[in-house]
Formats: structure tokens, sequence, C-alpha cells
């Protein structure tokens, strides 16, 4: 029976054996995806409940998903991603899974199986750098073991499209794999991902999940679950971000990516954007595991206090007293250091016309506090931020709300990169995507720029791709600076990405005030590739031309295109300016070089530069101009 069918039956009549028929099918390949990554079977245990019970909660909405096994992988890989964050760094991941893999294979192993052993830390990965259509054919295939032709029925596609599809996912796979450094052909994939992606479970294990899971959705889509440990967000069309936070196990804002029911979320949504950050939330509730059993009990909700002023907004005003720029400056710094309790009192502070505020024009020191809040915000609740993101009265104080997506997914990218491109794939609909994968790119580029434009190059197209290809630059610039920034554009394929990139090298380097060399390079370089940048040119021309004439001279001149192409980019600055400041060295070289194929352009510039002090001279140098579109630029006077 189809997957659909087994949940269709869960909801509408809370078939306990439809939910158990789920579970004996993906157990495996949710335990495997944990084991992959943290390599203790106790906590991958935790994790398959936290999925399932996902799953039994998301019943509703994913009655007629069609890729479930890639709903439940990327579930499996978010939820673990999580629980490692915190627990382990990656040198001690990649122990534990040595030892782990030597525990299951204690046997000889031959060349394909350790280039297995190298792929494993790896492979889901691989699995989330393909679309949803890829990754479920593959999960489809070689973890179920399913043929092509009833997979192809599942999906609606021919069985021809289907094994096609499926071959280009398996290559696509293998180039990620090996720009990993493990070398994994696509045949090698074939041959031996069907035993990597699944991990033996036991029955009882089954049983378990099946019955203490199951049995708390039943009743199906009359069950409203708000205010617990998880937080699932979906959008509904462009109009509004909702959140429902959904389980009673600790899944966290990392799985963001899943589909959500959208009445409990609207509902929830409502509640948290309504009055004056006023807290409306269900108590919080706790889960106890004890004898096996899963309960809930309630404990007072931190932000349930008295009218008194909370302690951040007090301490925030203290700061601000010390005005512009000192306390908006250390107000910013304790800003980007908020809790989770502190955030939204801070947000609400903010965002509202306390006196406290009024010394501060928008734009200087309010402006950067907003900023490092939505930022800090998106790193650790980003459900809350993007709520906070559509109410009406941001435009309190001229908020760009563009630049709050943008600062929202620099934050999960801090802590999510690959949850917070799921997002964003996720929601073709979100206001402002452009710039979130700005951030997200930004951020994610800092972290692991490689990782960043695989996912972008894999997942984006047009101007989404461009957005991508721009942001990359400053976040390599961020961790590593100049060098290292024109450094790996310079790694990119050979296309239109890579010059987008250079345009952002060339905004990078101006706004962060690089040196002469580092221009000069970065100019030559973006003439060698035969995209020349006229802007950067044109700054160079001046900085030339008052530093180191004969060092212009060798780049405006000598690099100069050799099919005549006289309007040669920041050639009639860089002249114009060294006259300014050495008319008769100028002139002088400007004779000796009247033949060049460049000498109108440079003819303009003098001319220019000398007509306040002598227009007879400057008229007739341009009698010598020969290309009539230049000396149609000329006017007598300035």
């Amino acid at each position: 029976m189809e997957d659909k069918h087994l949940l269709r039956q869960y909801v509408e009549i809370g078939d306990q054996q439809a939910f158990r028929s789920l579970v004996d099918r993906y157990l495996g390949l949710v335990m495997g995806t944990a084991l992959r990554r943290c390599a203790d079977h106790a906590l991958a245990e935790e994790i398959a409940q936290d999925v399932f019970t996902a799953l039994a909660h998301k019943a509703a909405s994913l009655r007629n998903h069609k890729a479930l096994a890639a709903w439940l992988h990327r579930c499996a890989h978010l939820q673990t991603s999580y629980r490692l964050r915190a627990e382990y760094n990656r040198q001690r991941k990649m122990q534990s899974l040595e030892k782990h893999l030597s525990t299951l294979r204690p046997e000889d192993q031959d060349e394909s199986e350790a280039a297995w052993r190298e792929a494993i830390p790896f492979l889901d990965e691989a699995l989330e750098s393909l679309s949803t259509s890829d990754r479920e054919i593959v999960l489809q295939r070689f973890f179920r073991s399913l043929s092509f032709k009833v997979i192809a029925g599942n999906i609606r596609k021919t069985e021809g499209a289907t094994q096609r599809q499926g071959s280009r996912a398996v290559a696509k796979m293998s180039r990620f794999l090996k720009r990993r450094g493990v070398t994994l052909s696509a045949a090698a994939i074939t041959a031996g991902l069907g035993s990597q992606l699944a991990c033996p479970a036991s029955a009882a294990l089954s049983t378990a999940i099946a019955t203490n899971v199951g049995s708390l959705a039943t009743g199906g889509a009359t069950t409203t679950i708000a205010g617990t440990g998880i937080h699932i967000m979906t959008y509904v069309k462009i109009t509004a971000i909702i959140v429902a936070p959904l389980l009673l196990i600790g899944i966290p804002v990392a799985i963001n990516a899943l589909n959500g029911d959208d009445d409990a979320d609207r509902k929830l949504a409502t509640e948290n954007s309504t009055g004056n950050g006023a807290d409306t939330r269900d108590p919080i509730r706790t889960t106890d595991r004890s004898g096996g059993n899963i309960a809930t009990t309630e404990k007072k909700n931190p932000t349930d206090e008295d009218d008194q002023t909370p302690a951040i907004v007090d301490e925030l005003k203290e700061l601000l007293a010390q005005g512009e720029p000192l306390g908006a400056s250390l107000a910013t710094v304790r800003v980007s250091k908020l809790t989770t309790e502190e955030i939204q009192h801070a947000f609400e502070f903010l965002n509202s016309d306390d006196k406290d505020l009024s010394n501060f024009e928008f734009g200087f020191g309010l402006e950067s506090m907003f900023h490092a809040l939505w930022l800090r915000w998106g790193e650790i609740d980003p459900n809350a931020a993007l709520v906070a993101a559509e109410r009406d009265d941001l435009n309190k104080h001229q908020v760009d709300t563009a630049m709050i997506y943008k600062h929202i997914f620099r934050g999960l990218g801090k802590v999510d990169p690959i949850g917070a491109g799921t997002l964003i794939l996720d929601t073709p609909e979100m206001p402002f995507r452009k710039r979130a994968i700005e951030g997200l790119s930004v951020q994610w580029a800092e972290r692991d720029a490689e990782s960043a434009a695989d996912w972008a190059y894999a997942n984006l197209e047009g101007k989404e791709l461009d957005m991508a290809m721009y942001a990359m630059p400053w976040g390599v610039h961020r961790r590593e600076g100049h060098k290292a920034a024109l450094e790996w554009w310079q790694t990119l394929p050979a296309d239109e990405r890579r010059a987008n990139g250079l345009r952002a090298l060339r905004d990078l380097y101006l706004r962060s005030k690089a040196n002469l060399d580092e221009l000069v390079e970065l100019a030559e370089v973006g003439i060698a590739e035969g995209a020349p940048d006229s802007q950067l040119l044109q700054n160079l021309g001046h900085r030339l031309a008052n530093a180191d004439p004969q060092r212009g001279i060798a780049l405006f001149t000598e690099t100069a295109p050799s099919d005549g192409s006289s309007s040669f980019a920041g050639l009639d600055i860089f002249i114009g300016q060294w006259s300014t400041k050495d008319a008769v060295a100028s002139g002088e070289w400007l004779s000796n070089n009247l033949e060049k194929p460049w000498a109108d352009t440079a003819i303009l510039g003098y001319a220019r530069a000398i007509r306040k002090d002598d227009p007879d001279a400057a008229a007739q140098w341009v009698e010598r101009i020969r290309d009539e579109s230049i000396r149609a630029k000329w006017k007598p006077t300035p």
C-alpha cells in the first residue's frame, strides 16, 4: 500500500496498524540517518522517536505528500544536526563514526569499502544536496528496493524518465563526494548505497514507537497541538508567516522546512503577533519519558510575569543613556548577545516610541541595533523572528523589511545553513526571498564557501543564483580577507555567475578600503578575464594619478584593449587627474603616444583637465581626436 493511503487511514479512522506499517517501512532509514551522524544507538533511537512523533502530528497535512521518504530523511537529518551541534565537534564525530563502522563491519575491507568509510560522514549531506524529487527517487530505489516501474507509478512519471532522473541524482552525489575529497563512482554508489542507508532496528523499538507515538494523534485532523517544544515553519501564500510548535519532544528550529497544518499555524501566528508584545502562547510543556510513557507537565512561562519593566530593557536604556555614538555601540553589542528569554522584550522596546529612543535617528545607532537584533533572533529562534517580521507596526522606525529577512537568514545560517537553505527552497512564495538568499549565502560562505557554492549551483537559477554568487565573496572576506575572497572566486566555473562574483569583489574591495596593491590586482584580474570593471578603474584612475603615475600608465595603457577600443574605462580620468597634478609631464607623455589606439580617450581627459586654465590649448588638443564619437563628448566649458 502506498504511503499516502496509509497516512489517510491513520488520519481519517485512527488506524494504528497503518501507522505501524509506516514505522516498519521507514524506521531503518531514520535510524540509519541518525547513526551515520551520531554513532550512538541510544541517541539514534531518541531521534527516531522524535521524527515519528513529528510524522504523527503532521499526518493530516502530509497525507497527500508525494515524497514521504524524503520528508523523513530531512527531518532525521536536521534533528540529528541539532542534537550534535552542542555536544560534538567534527573530530569527535569522525572518531565515533570510525568506531561505529568497525563494530558494524569487522570483516576485511576492500578498496570500495574503504571509500565508503570515507564517504559515510558526507552521505547525508550529499542526499540533502539533491532536490526533493531526486532524493525521493534515490531513497525509494535504494532504501526500499522498489523497481523504477513502481517508483514511476508513485510519482506519476514514465519509467524511463524516472530511471534517468535517478541516474542523474546518483551522479550528482558522486560529484558532491568528490568535492569533499572522496572518490566514489556512480557505479559504486549504485552498488553499495542500499546497504549504507538502512540500519537494523529492533522489533521492540518499532512497537514502542508505533504504540506511544501513534496514539498521540488519534482523532487525526481534529487534533490541535500548540505550545510545545518543536517549532515547524510554513508560509501561507505571500501574506503571512506561520509558526506551529508541534511536538512533545525538543526538535529545534532546524526542522523549519517541514510543511504544517494551516489552521493551527494561522491561529498560533495570530496569537503571537497581537497586542504590545504580550505573550499569549500556551504554557510551556516538558517531556517526561519515565517508564517509557510520554507525558506532559506544565511549567510557568518565564514571560508571564507582572507588568514590571524587563531587566533587559532597563539594561538597554542605561547603555543608550550614554548617547551617540558610544551608547548605541554598546547597546548594539549587548543586543547581539540576547538570550531567547530577552529577545522579545528587546524587540518590543526598540520597536516602540519610548522616550529613551527619541535621541537616536534611525539610520545610525538605532538601525545597527535592529540589524543586530534580527541577526541574533534568526540565530536562536527564527520562527518567532519571521512572525515578528510580518507585524504591521514595523514601519514605526522605517525598518527595511527586505533587510530584516537578510539578517534573519544570516542568523539561521550561522547555526544551520542546510536547514535555512531547505526552508528557502520549500517556500517559493517567501517574501523578500532574494534577500533571504543573500543573507544565507554570506553567512554560509563565511563558514564553508565550497558547500555554499555547491548548494547554490545545485538549487538556484537566474537572479536568485546571481544574488547568491554576489553575496558569497563577502562571507569569504569576513573569514579570511581580500586575498582569500579573490582566490575563491577564481575557483568558480568560468560563466556569467563568475562575472557577477567579480562585481561583488569590486564592491567589497571599495567598501572595505582595500589597499592600492589589492585594488590594482583585482583590476588586472578583471582585464585578464575580459571583463574590466569601469567603476573600479575609475576609482583607480584618481588614486594612481596621485600616488603612482607610472603604475597607472602600465595599468591603463599597456593592458588596454588591442583592438583600438579607445573608450577604455578609467583612462580619461587617470590622464585628467595626472594632468591636474603635473600638466607638463602628462602632456609630454601624451605627445609621444598619439598613435596609440587609446590616444583619443587620453586626449579627451587631458583637454578637460587644462580647459579652465588654457581653453585655446585644450581646443587644439581636441582637434587631434580622430574618433568622432569621442570628440562629441567634448564641451569647451566645464
